[in-house]
């Protein structure tokens, strides 16, 4: 049995907490998006991946990935840094846009979250919620990005 997800991070994370399957097939369409053979050589040519005990995801990481808003907001308030990547290079932000957390991203956009760190695939935030057809949480991050471009030319 595999489970389909449209997240990197997320499927190697989420299969971390089941005990069977340890490992998880990517969707079709987040699959196929992957274009550099650093990105695929970690998935057999289905998508599966390999065993998830190579993840390492920092606490906040995990708590977006998660979806513990509180927790993600208790670890901000604490002064965790929310810019902090995973193996992958993706951000609390990246995994947010990966699975379509709008709430979470918010909090972490008003929290400051950079926006423009690429993961080791190449794509920031945006370019995720952008290619993963998550055009509300794509528009907040342009948004935002909007504003800040703004305030720093004031």
């Amino acid at each position: 049995m595999f489970f389909v997800l449209t997240a990197l991070s997320f499927s190697f994370c989420f299969a971390m907490e089941l005990e069977e399957p340890k490992r998880v097939r990517l969707s079709e369409s987040y699959f196929s998006s992957l274009t550099s053979s650093a990105d695929t050589e970690m998935f057999d040519s289905e998508g599966v991946s390999p065993a998830c005990e190579t993840v390492d995801n920092p606490p906040i990481c995990l708590a977006v990935l998660r979806d513990e808003i509180m927790k993600v907001f208790e670890l901000i308030n604490k002064g965790e840094n929310i810019n902090q990547v995973n193996n992958w290079g993706e951000t609390p932000l990246h995994i947010a846009a990966q699975n379509n957390y709008e709430h979470m991203a918010a909090l972490l956009l008003k929290a400051k979250a950079q926006t423009d760190i690429r993961d080791k695939a190449g794509k920031t935030a945006w370019d995720i919620a952008q290619g993963c057809k998550f055009n509300q949480l794509a528009k907040s991050i342009e948004l935002e990005n909007c504003k800040r471009k703004a305030a720093a030319q004031s």
